[in-house]
């Protein structure tokens, strides 16, 4: 999609700020595609300026002119071009009880179990029963041209549909129409794909005899635009409603593009599929952490936050994108301060609302977009101008007022380099879209194994402690303050099944290492591999687990099975309920199998849990908006099963603030902390539930100022029974004052210069 059009569409709909139109943030390419947001079920909406439809959500094609004039629409709310996600990338079984529920006949039997990935290896053993019959029943390769076998599948699908027809026949020797058909070689769909359904007597999935729908997905630089994603999502919708059999779907893929809360047109989709009876959605929660991908502060009067991009970039064409949101934003302005010293920008809300400018070190875009009660900025730097993009220190520099302010950087393509925030980083609220929707289920990871034999007989050891969370899981809440994600599964190092065309001495294998066969099993058939991508089929697996029992049971109420019973060990103290990184605990599929609903009963005071939705608090006046941090309760009984809607909970502070909980209905309790406490103090949460104190108590830790960020040292739950400061916290905080205070003299190096300034609107 070429800027030129995008930009035409931004000015026609300027006119209309009930309409959030927004503009590409990628590198160029086809023009004339868009995900539509409409304000009822567009099904009633048919007609030839609507595609591919998932409840609310539509895929559209065609010129400028059809979108401005669908825009026009009163039913429409959002229209943007589709974004771009990245893959999240024998012993672990056991650690979820997946042998226990396999002995009570859980299986996965008559649920269908879509892979929206990288292709598959369907002639593998792990997916071929023991009558010698393809347990893939469709797969959609996006990559190929249609063949017209089955046209309606292949215009929702985008590509080449193939049922297990055709893929049998391949397996038999006869004519052979699917040779190249999902040809996976990266090797992430197999192996995620493995985890969730492979049945290998060893490497075994979650969901033996799941039935599998495969979409291959990815571009030809190993990414996933966002369109292609949903016309996935809308073929696997079809072929398990004309079957008449549940759906579950995994993507264990993701991007910190977005508002981080849930209303991307994606997440929507999600959220349309997981409200209808049989279907349920796993997503991987993303492998941010620890690397310095977000900030957050308040805005008083201004503020300065300096990123670093690396100054050997190999790319043939870098750029990167920062996605900035605003709450409670007046008067706000954004220019960039370049390595070279050059000043683009102001731009702001108030005009000038966009502009582009080519620097010493690259080319430069701004865009100020308000969204609703918010403002938006998206930073765009390339070396699409005269100029190589410049490594070394980029500073944002921001005036006026807002309560909170995020930014992450969103989407980059810098070589195999890093870049990096250097100011107010906070390593809470990285997990993104698509986990940030509403009824998906996100799943973080933990440690699986610490040692292994590879295919040649070498020993291989990581210093790390299985059942610890892994290094690289990003940690939630969602930006508007959701508890995200739901719970954790297996996801460093997971043993699965290996694509035959992934070979891992081809640098496009992502069982690459120099040449060596590090990754690869003893049996030269399975590979290992870490990655939040890895835990999202375990949660996936287990959903197809659920739905086999329950096959009418909604998206939501297989969410509520899943992360009610979560369990807690010594890693994430039995004496917590959520915890940014672990969610409510550790997948169990023997707890979540046996869910039938909740426990009519009375909570006790040992087994309920009390906690928070974050354990730091950024400083500032009582509802501040942007800043909701909450109290949580999950009631349980004597015997540990969840109790449901219905009970009368109330929250406390050690300072003396109470306040009623409010009932979510899926046996959740929660009430809204106030701000105002004062900085840099501690106290303590407390719950209550039917006049019973429960025991427990969840610490909070109030920010000494908006220049702090989130205090890193996050190691433990969020709830305890104690409340001892952790040196770990102390010392986090020491770092980042003194980061904070090395940075005092960029801030002056900030000017609003006006000057050689290219306005776009």
């Amino acid at each position: 999609m070429t800027p030129g059009f995008w930009l035409i569409l931004l000015l026609a709909a300027s006119s209309r700020p009930e309409v959030k139109l927004l503009p590409p943030v990628g590198p160029p390419g086809e023009a004339g595609r868009a995900l539509v947001v409409f304000h009822r079920q567009a099904k009633r909406l048919a007609s030839e300026d609507v595609g591919s439809c998932l409840g609310r959500v539509c895929l559209v094609s065609g010129d400028a002119g059809k979108l401005i004039r669908l825009s026009e629409a009163g039913e429409v709310v959002e229209l943007r071009p589709p974004g771009r996600y990245r893959m999240r990338l024998d012993r672990a079984g056991q650690l979820v009880g997946r042998s226990l529920v396999e002995n009570l006949g859980a299986v996965g039997r008559g649920v269908y179990l879509a892979v929206i990935d990288s292709g598959i290896d369907w002639r593998h053993p792990d997916f071929i029963d023991e009558k010698g019959q393809t347990r893939v029943v469709w797969l959609l390769d996006q990559n190929l041209p249609r063949r017209g076998k089955y046209p309606e599948l292949e215009e929702l699908g985008g590509g080449a549909v193939f049922d297990a027809r055709d893929l049998q026949d391949c397996l038999e020797g006869r004519s052979c129409a699917a040779p190249q058909a999902g040809l996976d070689a990266i090797g992430h769909g197999t192996h995620v794909a493995g985890i969730a359904a492979s049945d290998d007597q060893v490497y075994r999935g979650v969901a033996p005899l799941a039935s599998l729908v495969v979409v291959k997905a990815v571009n030809q630089n190993g990414t996933f635009d966002e369109d292609r994603v949903f016309r996935g999502l809308v073929f696997a919708h079809r072929v398990a409603e004309e079957a008449a059999a549940p759906l579950v779907v995994n993507l264990s893929l993701g991007s910190q593009l977005g508002a981080h809360d849930g209303t991307e047109p994606l997440e929507i989709a999600l959220d349309e599929l997981a409200s209808l009876p049989g279907r349920a959605v796993a997503v991987a929660a993303g492998n941010e952490r620890g690397k310095a991908q977000h900030f957050r502060t308040a805005l008083e009067q201004s503020a300065t936050v300096r990123f670093r991009l690396p100054q050997a970039i190999a790319a043939e064409q870098p750029y990167l994108v920062i996605d900035i949101w605003l709450v409670g934003a007046q008067g706000v302005q954004l220019q960039l301060l370049t390595p070279t010293d050059e000043t683009v920008g102001p731009v702001g809300p108030d005009g000038p609302f966009g502009i582009m400018e080519d620097s010493e070190a690259g080319r430069v875009e701004i865009k100020a977009i308000s969204v609703e009660d918010r403002l938006r900025f998206l930073v765009r730097i390339s070396q699409e101008g005269p100029a190589a993009l410049g490594g070394g220190v980029w500073q944002l520099c921001f005036s006026g007022r807002a309560s909170r302010l995020d930014g992450w950087l969103a989407e980059a393509e810098l070589g195999g380099g890093q870049a990096e925030f250097l100011d107010r980083v906070d390593e809470t609220t990285l997990i993104g879209p698509p986990a940030t929707a509403r009824r998906a289920i996100a799943v973080g990871a933990y440690v699986s194994r610490n040692q292994w034999q590879d295919q040649l007989g070498v020993h291989w050891t990581i210093d790390e402690e299985v059942g610890q969370a892994a290094y690289f899981s990003s940690p939630g809440p969602t930006s508007d303050g959701r508890p995200k994600p739901e719970l954790s599964a297996p996801g460093l190092m997971v043993a699965s099944t290996l694509s035959q065309d992934a070979d891992p001495q081809n640098p496009s294998s992502m069982f690459y290492l120099a040449g060596s066969r590090k990754l690869v099993a003893p049996d030269g058939r399975h590979a290992l591999a870490a990655g939040t991508s890895m835990a999202a089929p375990f949660a996936a697996g287990a959903a197809a687990l659920v739905l086999e029992r329950h096959p009418q049971w909604t998206g939501e109420e297989v969410r509520r099975a899943l992360f009610l019973n979560a369990q807690t060990d010594e890693f994430c103290s039995a004496r917590g309920l959520y915890y940014t990184r672990w969610g409510f605990g550790k997948l169990s599929l023997p707890a979540a199998y046996e869910f039938f609903g909740f426990a009519s009963a009375s909570p006790d005071s040992a087994a309920s849990l009390c906690g928070a939705s974050l354990w730091w608090q950024m400083p500032g006046r009582v509802s501040l908006p942007g800043n909701e941090i909450y109290a949580l309760a999950v009631l349980r009984d004597g015997e540990g099963r969840p109790l449901g809607p219905g009970h009368r909970v109330e929250f406390s502070t050690s300072w003396g603030w109470r306040a009623a909980g409010e009932d979510l209905g899926d046996g959740l309790y929660r009430a809204q902390l106030p701000s105002g406490v004062r900085r840099g103090s501690r106290y303590s949460v407390h719950c209550r539930a039917d006049g019973l104190d429960l025991r427990l108590s969840a610490p909070v830790t109030v920010a000494a100022g908006y220049r702090e960020a989130a205090y890193a040292g996050d190691e433990g739950c969020s709830s305890s029974g104690g409340g001892s400061f952790r040196w770990s916290g102390i010392f986090a905080w020491m770092v980042l004052m003194l980061i904070s205070a090395s940075s005092r003299y960029s801030w002056r190096k900030c000017s609003w210069s006006r000057t050689n300034r290219r306005s776009m609107g």
